[in-house]
């Protein structure tokens, strides 16, 4: 396992720690993570995945840089871990 794989498991696990917390769907919050991981370890598999599809008339023929891919993933997952760890974040009415 790269460090760059056990960091995006560490901030998934904080990020679903502080859904539970705030008694928050984990479920809702895990199916927002899992494609954001899958992005951040998967970038090659989703570039040859999506290379040579159709898109609006045009034909993707140019390969994504697997670190652009992986940035994305990882903005993401960033900005989803932060929204929940904001100190005004919204609780669940109980």
């Amino acid at each position: 396992m790269t460090p760059a794989r056990a960091l995006s498991l560490a901030v998934s696990a904080v990020a679903l720690l502080r859904a539970w917390s705030l008694s928050l769907d984990v479920w809702s919050v895990l199916i927002l993570l899992l494609p954001l991981l899958w992005l951040i370890w998967f970038p090659s598999q989703v570039d040859e995945y999506t290379f040579g599809l159709w898109y609006r008339g045009n034909r993707i023929d140019a390969h994504t840089p697997a670190f652009l891919i992986s940035a994305f993933g990882w903005t993401f997952l960033l900005l989803l871990t932060v929204a929940l760890c904001w100190p005004h974040a919204p609780r669940h009415p109980s």
